[in-house]
């Protein structure tokens, strides 16, 4: 995986064209297109025929100067690194030697995803960075800065300057473009102190150019010279041949363009004139395009029309070729605009119109890189679900090797088992026979409770019946409120409805008949229960004991003694309550 400083990347386009004959250019397209069979058998096949074939993409694009360093994968490697790899060979394939960015894009995101997911912070910041210099290749700078804005945030917290210095360059490179001139300044000055403080001589010498470029947009052509030409100086100290022209060519187009922002037009034609010669010999499509582009802006300045269209042209047919939206968007304008000068002009309105068109589809590639994203992410979440049942798979297998011994240790702990059931029935005996005890006295305690009152009653009844037409009126009168008193008191410690019902609630009674069974149910709006109320109500071991809404004692026997009665007669008492919201009580029979 390389640092993707796209203002020098094509560069390594140097190896394409070292061999200029036929016999090997033959050979290596044919090469290419061996790429993409490659990359169709490792997306269909599986163990050593994929990784194979994985192996066979990462040593091209490693000899051909697009990947760095040589990575050899093995069938045992994680899944996530194996694809974040290969991913990544395949995006730098169709970025450099392809030149389609938005294709090599497209492999840059699913690396991404799966760098990511394997924890590798360092590959995927650089995969952000040639994701943002893909966007500035297709004009789109918004995103571009947007990934190259992550690279510099993590560079500048981890302290790695060497990256820090290229992403600050890309950054200024992009605002270049967008024709931003004093954001480009910025970061261009701050590449410069970086590389300063590096001692890279030429890296220094490109930041000192971009810089120059920058100077001649502000109209500071003085300043401008002097940079491109120290610049220019680091050029000519360079041992390789072939890198010393590739950086005088480019530095070449920024002397043309500081000419020409001065109008010095002879002087800007002559520089890009001959950084054009080395871009079309070593065929590095992106800068014959945008070289042939200024040289027709010469034109249309000297008021040479015809001329500067064939030069647009020339520079149109490179740009659709390669898909550089942003150049055609340039170029469509430009030629509306030269047109409209000549007469007839009905051109002019033919590349208004396609610029129109050209600037939705900008948008609409925005979307679909968009629509992209959410594929990659279902891409990647099938291939979790493949690993996961792949995880499984393995999972069962080991579970079949511990089936004996898993076997082995059940017989032990049956038999630990039976010994423990032995125990529980004894001690559940026990518990039964303790519950049996509690219950006896619970009923022994109740039984008492309501034998008093029920005695009190049948006394003074008994006394009413014998002695009543003895009694004057005071003294049968007190029997009669001793009496109501008693069975008010019985009340009360049994009828549930009224006792946990406000005053101003409704308590209700209900006896209905379907086909010979008569259901009867008590209903009340009072304070209800909770469902662990409702769990231990019928439990005489767990006595429920609870205050009326006007303070009414309560024993929990009343429901408990209902619920015997009815069992008795071959019925149930069935319950639904709500907290706060009331009770529902009823049986058949």
């Amino acid at each position: 995986m390389k640092k993707n400083n796209f203002q020098f990347s094509t560069f390594n386009f140097q190896l394409k064209v070292i061999a200029a004959g036929i016999y090997i250019l033959l050979a290596f397209t044919s090469q290419a297109q061996n790429i993409d069979s490659l990359y169709a058998v490792f997306s269909t096949s599986r163990g050593h025929t994929r990784i194979g074939s994985a192996n066979e993409i990462m040593k091209y694009v490693y000899e051909n100067d697009y990947f760095d360093p040589l990575i050899t994968l093995k069938t045992d490697d994680d899944e996530a690194f194996i694809l974040a790899t290969v991913y990544d060979a395949m995006g730098s394939y169709f970025s450099y030697e392809k030149e389609n960015f938005v294709k090599s894009t497209d492999f840059y995101r699913l690396s991404l995803v799966n760098y990511e997911k394997v924890g590798d912070a360092g590959a995927a910041n650089l995969i952000n960075g040639n994701i943002g210099s893909n966007y500035a290749r297709t004009g789109d700078y918004e995103n571009a800065v947007a990934y190259m804005m992550k690279c510099y945030e993590w560079e500048k917290s981890m302290g790695d300057s060497e990256g820090l210095g290229s992403t600050l360059n890309n950054l200024g490179v992009v605002y270049s473009q967008w024709d931003k001139p004093d954001m480009a300044i910025r970061f261009f000055e701050e590449a410069e102190m970086v590389e300063r403080s590096l001692n890279r001589p030429m890296n220094y010498a490109n930041r000192l150019a971009q810089l120059a470029r920058e100077y001649s947009k502000i109209d500071n052509v003085s300043k401008a010279l002097q940079l491109i030409k120290e610049a220019l100086q680091y050029d000519e100290k360079i041992e390789s041949k072939s890198l010393k022209e590739s950086r005088i060519a480019t530095h070449q187009t920024i002397m043309g363009d500081i000419y020409a922002e001065s109008d010095s037009l002879a002087n800007a034609a002559d520089y890009y004139q001959k950084a054009l010669s080395y871009f079309e010999k070593n065929e590095q499509h992106y800068y014959v395009a945008t070289t042939l582009l200024q040289l027709g802006r010469l034109q249309v300045k000297a008021k040479r029309y015809s001329e500067a269209i064939v030069l647009f042209q020339r520079c149109e047919k490179i740009a659709e070729d390669n898909l550089y939206l942003r150049i055609q968007l340039d170029i469509s304008i430009l030629l509306s605009e030269t047109y409209s000068r000549l007469e007839p002009n009905t051109m002019s309105y033919i590349y208004l119109k396609k610029y129109t068109e050209l600037n939705d589809s900008i948008f609409n590639e925005a979307s679909r890189q968009q629509i992209s994203n959410f594929q990659v992410q279902y891409e990647t979440a099938e291939k979790q679900l493949e690993i996961e049942r792949q995880q499984s798979e393995i999972a069962r297998q080991k579970t079949r090797q511990f089936i004996y011994i898993g076997g082995l240790i059940a017989a032990g702990l049956l038999l630990s088992l039976l010994a423990y059931i032995i125990v529980l029935r004894n001690r559940r005996n026990r518990l039964l026979a303790e519950t049996n005890a509690t219950k006896d006295k619970f009923f022994s305690i109740i039984s008492h409770d309501l034998k008093n009152p029920v005695v009190l009653q049948r006394d003074s009844l008994q006394m009413i019946t014998d002695y009543g037409d003895k009694m004057d009126a005071d003294t049968l009168s007190e029997y009669h409120r001793k009496t109501l008193k008693l069975a008010n008191g019985l009340f009360d410690l049994l009828t549930n409805a009224v006792k946990f019902t406000e005053t101003g609630g409704n308590v209700s009674l209900k006896i209905a008949e379907c086909s010979g069974k008569y259901t009867v149910t008590v209903s009340d709006t009072g304070t209800g229960m909770t469902p662990e109320q409702q769990q231990n109500l019928f439990r005489i071991d767990r006595q429920q004991t609870r205050e009326g809404t006007a303070g009414e004692q309560s024993s929990g026997l009343g429901l408990i003694v209902c619920r015997d009665m009815l069992q008795k007669h071959g019925s149930t008492l069935k319950v639904e309550s709500e907290e706060g919201k009331g009770s529902r009580f009823w049986f058949e029979m």
